[in-house]
């Protein structure tokens, strides 16, 4: 459930939504326009819930916790979808473990970026590889290896450029 709680975060950011704790109702928060202050309250839609948050605490609140999902969003609205319905716990892990491998893919180079892992987690991409080598115990060392080389290789193409 956590995960799932995780990618309506990345998701419901990534579309700049989000939800009123006091009512859940959701919507979009206007970015400041020039003259209008940052920090000036926007009060939430639905009618008679009186909570307001400024675009700056709002922005605050999610930055720097890894929750815009960039070129990863279509692999979060999926797993978002898929998980809800899943029948059973195999399924539901097939459904992690996928989600975990995802690379977010630059659409220009046809390359991969990074692992959706860094957002799942808040880590970065060496604490997100250690996390899947972990996971990925069963594996004989040797193709953890040849598993963390394809990846260091394919990050350093993706650096290069094409």
């Amino acid at each position: 459930m956590a995960l799932l709680l995780r990618c309506e975060s990345i998701l419901l950011v990534s579309t700049g939504r989000l939800r009123c704790p006091e009512c859940a109702g959701e919507f979009t928060l206007r970015q400041p326009v020039t003259g209008v202050a940052p920090d000036a309250p926007q009060p939430c839609p639905e009618t008679d819930c009186g909570w307001a948050i400024s675009w700056h605490e709002y922005h605050a609140s999610w930055t720097k916790r890894r929750l815009f999902g960039g070129k990863a969003v279509t692999a979060f609205r999926t797993f978002a979808a898929a998980y809800p319905r899943a029948d059973g716990t195999r399924a539901r892990m097939m459904l992690i473990d996928r989600l975990l491998h995802t690379f977010h893919w630059d659409l220009k180079a046809g390359a991969p970026n990074r692992l959706a892992a860094n957002n799942l987690i808040e880590c970065n991409h060496g604490q997100a590889l250690a996390l899947l080598d972990e996971l990925s115990g069963h594996r004989p060392d040797h193709e953890r290896q040849q598993w963390r080389d394809d990846v260091a290789r394919m990050m350093s193409r993706r650096k290069q450029g094409p």
